[in-house]
């Protein structure tokens, strides 16, 4: 089992890691908010369709279509995109209020 069969669900961060250039006024950059909405519209089909295709495991199995293992493959993939999607609202969440405390 490889590590990018779990984590399939969630997009990779693009531009993590890389050297900031500076722009000239022909580049064309999409507003950090319009960035951040697709970066989480993005997640957040990632979770869905994990978690639809952990419900269709499911009725694989009670229907004798599929094994076990690929059910429990499914559901573990789901779970933990689901956690992942989590962790990263608490994370906003926190810098949020972190954010309006130091505006006190």
């Amino acid at each position: 089992m490889s590590i990018s069969a779990i984590g399939g669900g969630l997009p990779p961060l693009s531009g993590v890691g890389q050297s900031a250039s500076i722009a000239g006024p022909k580049t064309q950059m999409s507003s950090p908010k319009t960035a951040f909405e697709d970066q989480l519209s993005s997640m957040m089909q990632g979770v869905d369709q994990a978690q639809h295709n952990g419900d269709v495991a499911l009725q694989d199995l009670a229907a004798g279509d599929a094994g076990i293992h690929e059910t429990m493959l499914a559901l573990t993939q789901a779970d933990i995109t689901l956690q992942a999607a989590s962790t990263a609202r608490n994370k906003v969440v926190s810098a949020y209020e972190t954010i309006m405390n130091m505006a006190i």
